[in-house]
């Protein structure tokens, strides 16, 4: 679902909200101490020694919104801040596999933001606190709160060997001789396993009929044809 992801991250948490347990306004230290009393680059290209204090707080407006700080962002792509980010695991970087959800926050809490809090959009943290929130991971918030009333049976973050016939071959092309090369087999392949992190930014994958089921409740939450046909 590739970006789509994104969609039924940011669903989860109204449901946190509608009970109460999070408030927009409120700072994400409760659930996220490792994101606490942040440092702020001057410039987002500069060095990563070079910082002031971040101006308030994060809430969970801004990592809802993408906009706590610190992220994928491929126009800084070869700064050190990013440079520092791939080396630290903290982006989708096949083959390499991404730690999991605490180990991921911890390096990333190590680093400074590359913006104020609300200030720039880049991708978010909205896996990462939907899990501490609810103290579930992230697929099992996801299957309570969007794919069980949806009836989205096929989505998740891999396929399980008993569906795995389903999943297509991904190739791609040779850069030298431009010739079509299997580049992930779906046995044993990446989406064949499940992943050690749970990210709200992509990595869910669907079918047709599911993505249309989440589709039309984004179109008619309430209406006909709402959920699986």
């Amino acid at each position: 679902m590739a970006d789509k992801t994104e969609s039924a991250a940011t669903s989860t948490p109204a449901r946190s909200r509608a009970e109460c347990r999070l408030r927009l306004d409120d700072p994400v230290d409760r659930w996220l101490p490792e994101l606490a009393d942040r440092q702020v680059l001057k410039t987002y290209d500069g060095p990563l020694d070079d910082t002031v204090p971040a101006r308030r707080p994060i809430t969970v407006r801004d990592v809802l919104t993408s906009t706590f700080g610190l992220g994928m962002d491929l126009t800084s792509i070869g700064t050190p801040i990013m440079n520092e980010a791939f080396a630290q695991g903290l982006t989708p970087n096949l083959p390499t596999p991404m730690p999991e959800q605490d180990e991921w926050l911890r390096r990333l809490g190590a680093l400074p933001l590359m913006h104020q809090p609300g200030d720039h959009w880049q991708y978010h943290l909205a896996g990462v606190l939907v899990s501490r929130v609810v103290g579930k991971t992230f697929e099992e918030a996801l299957r309570d709160s969007v794919f069980g009333p949806l009836g989205m049976e096929d989505t998740g973050f891999h396929v399980p060997d008993d569906k795995i016939e389903r999943l297509p071959v991904l190739y791609a092309p040779d850069p030298e001789s431009g010739e079509f090369h299997v580049w992930d087999a779906p046995k044993g392949g990446r989406w064949n396993i499940p992943p050690a992190f749970q990210g709200g930014g992509g990595g869910l994958v669907s079918t047709v009929d599911d993505y249309r089921a989440r589709a039309t409740h984004e179109v008619r939450p309430n209406g006909p044809g709402a959920g699986r046909p």
